[in-house]
């Protein structure tokens, strides 16, 4: 059975059941449920995206996966009640912004991945994620930035760069700089021209915690980097799939090291379609890896006991998530 509640209520609820074609789970149109709040709505054990739409109010994703027997009453932990769905108002997010509603959802458990976290069914807060990574056209925005404010000390250190020969030591910058002292493309070691819509490459943690500050500075929002069990249900759902599309891996799906014919480079960040999660987040599966906001620990983090993940400290070992 399914019970959910929204904030604001009475919204629409559009029923897809997720079905396998050509190997991916794929969003089928069911029916409408009728308007929010629902209490306990038979339904058959499956995986669903259910759609709230309401006036006034952006459409919200909101993925289901009922299991025998089971009802997805949407109740967090400790509590009694349902969690009330919140959609977004009409402009509250960005064009590109994916709203991931709070919710549970199954995390880790993948017996082909050494590096795969334990099996848990965990509850995650609602958080707002950006639809694509971070590109070579933003992070030129952010570094010339930091020089018109007479950071050039910090732009110099944030930029792309290549693995210095021993820890703590810069390599080589990859970006260029113009006559005016802001930074520029330029074709890097391998005589590759980076595309401006790439996926920004080859930048450490502090870099990336820093960008973050400084859109968050822009834009007047908290953004920052996402906790690792945030990354995973903003990349995967809420039904345990290994991929945001599904269970079965094919090169043509997204950017990865058997996609290409010739050597291998990242793709425009657009490209690769099929590679976006139920939440609308796209290239969580190839092109580039994604710095998490966490410490690394090999059990993971414990997402209940915090709203905001807890940034890492200094010396510790940082998250990455993601393809490349």
């Amino acid at each position: 059975a399914l019970t959910l509640v929204s904030d604001p209520p009475g919204a629409e609820v559009l029923l897809h059941r997720y079905e396998l074609h050509n190997r991916r789970r794929v969003p089928v149109f069911q029916r409408s449920l009728g308007s929010t709040p629902l209490r306990g709505i038979r339904l058959p054990r499956g995986s669903y995206l259910c759609i709230l739409r309401a006036e006034g109010c952006e459409d919200t994703r909101y993925p289901v996966f009922i299991r025998r027997s089971e009802h997805w009453d949407g109740v967090p932990p400790g509590e009694t009640e349902p969690f009330p769905i919140r959609l977004p108002r009409v402009g509250e997010l960005g064009p590109e912004d994916c709203a991931v509603p709070a919710g549970w959802f199954l995390s880790g458990g993948d017996p082909d991945s050494a590096t795969s976290l334990p099996g848990r069914r965990l509850w995650c807060p609602a958080l707002v994620i950006r639809r694509f990574p971070v590109t070579n056209r933003e992070y030129l925005a952010f570094l010339d930035d930091l020089v018109r404010q007479g950071r050039e000390e910090a732009a110099l250190r944030h930029a792309p760069r290549e693995r210095g020969g021993q820890a703590g030591q810069l390599g080589a910058m990859i970006y260029g700089r113009r006559q005016d002292g802001g930074f520029a493309l330029v074709a890097d070691a391998e005589g590759d021209l980076w595309h401006p819509d790439w996926p920004v490459i080859m930048i450490d943690w502090h870099g990336a915690q820093t960008f973050a500050a400084w859109e968050s500075a822009r834009t007047h929002r908290g953004w920052r980097l996402p906790g690792e069990l945030e990354w995973e249900k903003a990349a995967a759902g809420v039904d345990g799939r290994r991929y945001p599309w599904g269970d079965h891996l094919d090169p043509s799906w997204c950017c990865i090291l058997d996609s290409h014919f010739d050597r291998p480079l990242p793709a425009v960040v657009a490209s690769y379609p099929v590679d976006e999660s139920p939440h609308g987040v796209r290239g969580m599966a190839g092109n580039a890896r994604d710095w998490c906001g966490d410490a690394w620990a090999a059990e993971g983090p414990r997402i209940q006991e915090r709203r905001v993940p807890a940034v890492a400290a200094a010396g510790s070992f940082r998250v990455f998530r993601g393809g490349s």
